[in-house]
């Protein structure tokens, strides 16, 4: 992907968290010693300016400071969108070990730049071959905290091989090039901020009980602090093996050696024949659906993502929506209907198309949404139980929803050549499995967990799952990440995603309404008040400030459970308007846009929800 342009100066906007917290934005790590920032994640989040800017030549939007820096100075130099890609890849797995790295996962969703073709490549981690549906088993009893913390809750890896797969397609600086200045960043360190820091506190007990997380992450027995100074050696040496020896750098050789010996030590299943056998899917079709103008691509199979996001859009339609008045009870309640049977067909149906036949294409169907709007009561709320009592019959209630993280990172870019892409990567919940691999300074994901473990017991994210999603032998568990694009008139227009599990459909979902429903502009869409509905548990959230009495007053009386909840979602979001290009990085949460050939940059801030 060469998409050249014209050279311009990269410029950075200079107005994030560490600015409002106190903190001089850009520069060197070095010069950021000590900020004066936010001590608490209370104090954090009141912290919300608005993130927004536009340029003319790239923009990207993470949740990042430092990722999002390095990923435009790879594109300044190269004019390559993939290689921007990597860099952003692989800086994130250092500045946010909490959400993504080098033994997590995720997706990549395309648009070519020269072709015009869009297309999905598949990196989720791969059960390893020794897993079976009754592993996490002892006799009858299940023993479900296993798929979550240490050893035995790791997927096979494959972020390593899918940033460099995507790499070797279409980017141009050699990877070694690429990495440098992120092996930089991990060596040199980088002041801890608010979200980190945040992470620390609530995982300490687990984190605690490994020496080297102990040993990186903690000082006398205590979290790090934001503003405190983070280095990590080891992980800078890992890189550099990847840089040096490519994909072997993390499948073969010292590394692989180490995640072998510590899953043999502690009683993992992971072997090298599995760190061999991990392969990239290219998924050549991805989900899709035409609304008017638009054209929408998101996520296909084993993620559950785009089909459930264009399912609730298609249903949204099919319901007239756009006669519907906006912010009104009469919306929230069409919405948490048509994401209720979305999410209902998503614990019934969804599992990795290369082990069970997912019927994608018929739940992303306009015929199926017509049938769902067929279906529903514009003034009354359906029970879960009756909106599939099949699907109903076999959860547990008694399990109960468990404790949700949020999880997971995202990010979109695009340039003004036509490419556009978005990546949601993970390790599923906060620090993965929240075990380090000796000597490497990554920790291993828990996205076993992401396999129904048993039939209709809930999951981290409360969500359940059948026997489509069951536990096989070198299989993709299900996935809510739904990086989407959207076209307009086949030409590209918007880049999205968040992290925060389920609610990620949710939220996607909820952004594409209200930008192309409601005809909102980008960062008016992005902060809207969000709603989720899930199914199970069957329960209507709104995240702060929540409905107005009233609204909140009708919707009850439709017989909906309403409950105030912080969803989580971090949306990052780019769009192309004409010769504009503009980056979106949800208030709510920690990040920044950057762009080249920066248009405008007008910081205002932006009222707390």
């Amino acid at each position: 992907m060469s998409n050249l342009i014209s050279k311009t100066s990269f410029v950075l906007i200079t107005t994030l968290l560490f600015s409002a917290c106190g903190t001089k934005g850009g520069g060197s790590t070095k010069s950021l010693k000590n900020p004066s920032v936010a001590t608490s994640a209370e104090d954090y989040f009141k912290v919300r300016p608005q993130k927004e800017l536009t340029a003319k030549d790239f923009v990207a939007a993470s949740q990042s400071e430092y990722a999002g820096k390095l990923a435009a100075e790879a594109y300044e130099k190269s004019k390559n969108l993939i290689d921007a890609f990597v860099v952003m890849s692989f800086a994130l797995a250092v500045e946010r070990p909490q959400s993504t790295g080098l033994a997590g996962g995720g997706f990549l969703l395309l648009r070519h730049g020269q072709s015009g073709q869009v297309m999905a490549i598949d990196f989720r981690e791969m059960a390893p071959r020794k897993a079976t549906a009754k592993m996490y088993f002892d006799g009858e009893t299940l023993k479900e905290i296993d798929s979550r913390e240490g050893v035995r809750a790791a997927g096979v890896p494959g972020f390593v091989a899918g940033v460099l797969q995507a790499h070797m397609l279409f980017g141009r600086t050699p990877v070694k090039e690429l990495l440098a200045p992120v092996v930089k960043l991990a060596r040199e360190g980088f002041p801890v901020y608010a979200e980190l820091a945040y992470a620390l506190e609530i995982s300490k007990d687990m984190l605690l009980k490994d020496s080297q997380a102990a040993e990186i992450f903690f000082k006398n027995g205590k979290a790090l602090r934001a503003g405190d100074l983070l280095v990590q050696e080891n992980l800078a040496k890992t890189i550099e093996a990847i840089g040096k020896s490519g994909r072997n750098g993390f499948y073969r050789g010292d590394v692989a050696k180490a995640i072998v010996e510590q899953q043999k030590a502690g009683g993992g299943i992971i072997e090298q024949s599995d760190l061999n056998g991990y392969q990239v899917k290219m998924r050549t079709d991805p989900v899709r659906t035409v609304i008017g103008d638009y054209q929408i691509f998101s996520m296909p199979p084993p993620s559950s993502g785009g089909t459930a996001v264009v399912e609730i859009l298609n249903t949204l339609e099919a319901l007239n929506i756009k006669d519907v008045p906006a912010a009104s009870s009469a919306h929230y309640h069409l919405f948490a209907s048509a994401s209720q049977k979305a999410f209902a067909d998503r614990a019934k149906f969804m599992g990795d198309p290369d082990y069970v036949p997912v019927p994608f294409r018929r739940l992303s169907s306009k015929k199926h949404a017509k049938e769902i709007a067929a279906s529903l009561d514009p003034a009354k709320a359906k029970a879960s139980r009756d909106a599939d009592p099949e699907l109903w019959d076999i959860i547990n209630p008694n399990k109960g929803a468990k404790k949700e993280s949020t999880e997971t990172t995202h990010f979109s870019m695009m340039d003004a050549r036509g490419s556009m892409l978005a990546s949601t990567q993970t390790v599923n919940g906060f620090f993965g499995a929240q075990v380090m691999v000796p000597g490497t300074g990554f920790f291993l994901n828990n996205e076993m967990n992401d396999f129904s473990v048993a039939a209709g017991v809930p999951n981290l994210y409360g969500a359940v799952g059948s026997k489509a999603n069951e536990i096989q032998a070198r299989k993709r568990p299900l996935s809510s990440m739904s990086p989407t694009l959207v076209m307009k008139k086949w030409k590209p227009m918007l880049a999205l995603g968040t992290p925060s599990g389920t609610r990620i459909i949710s939220c996607v979902a909820n952004v594409l309404t209200e930008r192309l429903y409601r005809e909102k502009d980008l960062y008016s869409a992005v902060s809207a008040l969000r709603t989720h509905h899930q199914w199970y548990p069957e329960e209507l959230r709104v995240e702060a400030p929540g409905f107005t009495s009233n609204v909140k007053k009708e919707l009850v009386a439709m017989g909906h459970k309403v409950v105030d909840s912080d969803l989580g979602c971090r949306i990052s979001a780019v769009e192309r308007e004409d010769k504009i290009l503009k980056a979106v990085v949800d208030p709510r949460g920690y990040g920044k846009p950057v762009g080249l050939g920066l248009i405008e940059n007008v910081p205002t801030e932006s009222a707390a929800n």
